[in-house]
């Protein structure tokens, strides 16, 4: 008698992976103002791309046809992608030279510039003196998994202190550390398995003092939806496997 044959077929989903906690990714380059190399950041930028470009589609927002202009307080801004920002204590009167809200203005370092090779726009945000806190609010109309940006003209000499604050289901709060001198840092994080649809960049006071910044490319990775991870590179492995216990 012919004993049955016995075919194994193993198949993984990554869609079954749990939270595997939040990772950060992040690039300081001091000094590093306006249309001068900023490698660490890049550095960063690029670690965090590689890691989330496996969790879904990306979004990338350069702000360069965005229309230039300030954010009134407390009003969701269209960015287009499916993401607002809405700006809280961001002061109107700031930066005569240039916007705060969506600007072009890169004529000093230390209110913030553009990243973009080629471009000029970038989003400028300025607290109030005696204004307390400033935010600046990214929502998504679908949840994300992964953040990332740069960050222009922060410096430590400067009063103002940064922080990412999200909810993933818990409420989070990253630390975003200033440069000694304005330049560039790259920022990001990613926080598999969770959804996330707002993101808050936190500048708290008191301001004596008060240090302006910028933020462009922004990028983002929304949360695939079921069954959208292909799983057709996992399945192959597998059916060789069964292949081979057969001839067995």
């Amino acid at each position: 008698m012919k004993r049955p044959r016995l075919t194994l077929l193993i198949v993984f989903s990554l869609s079954t992976i749990g939270n595997a906690a939040i990772i950060t990714f992040a690039g300081n380059d001091s000094g590093a103002g306006f249309g001068v190399a900023h490698p660490s950041s890049d550095a960063a930028q690029a670690s965090f791309a590689a890691a989330a470009g496996l969790l879904g589609s990306g979004g990338l927002i350069t702000f360069e046809s965005t229309a230039l202009g300030t954010i009134p307080n407390g009003v969701p801004f269209n960015l287009g992608a499916g993401v607002t920002v809405t700006l809280n204590n961001n002061d109107p009167t700031c930066c005569s030279s240039g916007n705060t809200g969506i600007s072009n203005d890169n004529t000093n370092n230390v209110l913030g510039f553009n990243i973009t090779a080629g471009g000029s726009r970038f989003l400028r945000v300025a607290p109030m003196f005696d204004g307390g806190t400033v935010t600046a609010v990214f929502n998504f109309a679908i949840p994300i998994v992964a953040f990332g940006a740069y960050f222009t003209g922060t410096e430590t000499t400067v009063d103002g202190t940064y922080t990412i604050i999200f909810n993933d289901g818990s409420a989070q709060s990253l630390p975003l550390t200033k440069n000694a001198v304005a330049g560039t840092q790259f920022f990001g994080f990613t926080d598999v398995g969770m959804t996330i649809a707002s993101v808050t960049i936190n500048e708290a006071g008191p301001f004596s003092s008060r240090d302006i910044w910028g933020l462009d490319n922004l990028q983002f990775t929304s949360v695939p939806e079921p069954g959208a991870i292909p799983l057709f590179p996992l399945f192959v492995p597998a059916l060789a496997l069964a292949a081979r216990l057969r001839r067995k």
